[in-house]
């Protein structure tokens, strides 16, 4: 095992950890892990390079991530579906009374190293150079922020009778948190040689502002209308976005 794999590892296995402990902090997982990889990688302190067993264990971590969100998915709701983790609800719709340890040992093994290495993996190759040396890299920004609203904010709209304003604009935000896929869009896109590395770091560099932005401002709305949910109920969301953002 090298050296450089052990920080990963480490740092993957450590920042989960340290945020259990500090549920009211507004810090989602992921962004700490990202600027985290960002510190340690070639970028600032040069401590790792991503050589290819980090990567393996990178795309092991984003697996994961793919095979937990379908794991997710109630078959009985939804058809057409594709991915392992559908697969394996097909066969077992109900894992939490068959097998009520087996959610939980996957979760852990996920959320607590494997999709972390991704996630500290994307940011120890992350341009941060190529972004701030570009200015139509660095222009893209607040336009994949603007498109984030637009696409995945606005099909809100179907439930205008339903809520109000201001809980139409929260949920809109909410939907338009992104930085997994946006993360896992670019990596692909520059792969197969789709993108330049300065775009791709725009990409992610925009998820990472709707992630600290909108959900924030999101609980503000809901906090401010009526049936405003109880700071228990706030530090439970902010957990959640910690682990699923």
């Amino acid at each position: 095992m090298t050296t450089g794999l052990v920080i990963v590892l480490a740092v993957a296995a450590a920042i989960p950890l340290v945020l259990g402990f500090m549920p009211r902090l507004p810090l989602p997982g992921p962004v700490v892990e990202i600027v985290a990889g960002v510190v340690i990688g070639p970028t600032v302190l040069a401590w790792v390079q991503a050589d290819e067993t980090i990567r393996a264990l990178s795309v092991l971590g984003l697996s994961f991530l793919l095979f937990l969100a379908g794991f997710e998915v109630d078959v009985r709701r939804f058809r057409g579906h594709a991915g392992r983790g559908v697969l394996v609800r097909t066969l077992d719709p109900e894992p939490e009374l068959a097998h009520p340890r087996y959610p939980v040992k996957l979760e852990a093994i996920g959320f607590g190293l494997l999709i972390p290495v991704f996630f500290v993996t994307s940011g120890m190759t992350l341009d941060i150079s190529g972004l701030v040396d570009k200015p139509a890299a660095l222009a893209a920004v607040p336009i994949v922020v603007a498109a984030l609203l637009l696409v995945r904010g606005m099909p809100v709209l179907v439930f205008r009778r339903e809520l109000s304003r201001a809980q139409l604009t929260a949920v809109a935000l909410l939907q338009a948190t992104s930085l997994p896929f946006l993360l896992t869009v670019s990596q692909i896109g520059i792969e197969m040689g789709s993108l330049d590395r300065g775009t791709g770091a725009a990409m992610v560099a925009a998820g990472v502002a709707s992630v600290l932005l909108f959900p924030p401002l999101a609980l503000r709305l809901l906090a401010s209308g009526p049936g405003a949910p109880s700071p228990d109920h706030q530090v439970s969301a902010l957990d959640g976005r910690r682990r699923t953002v």
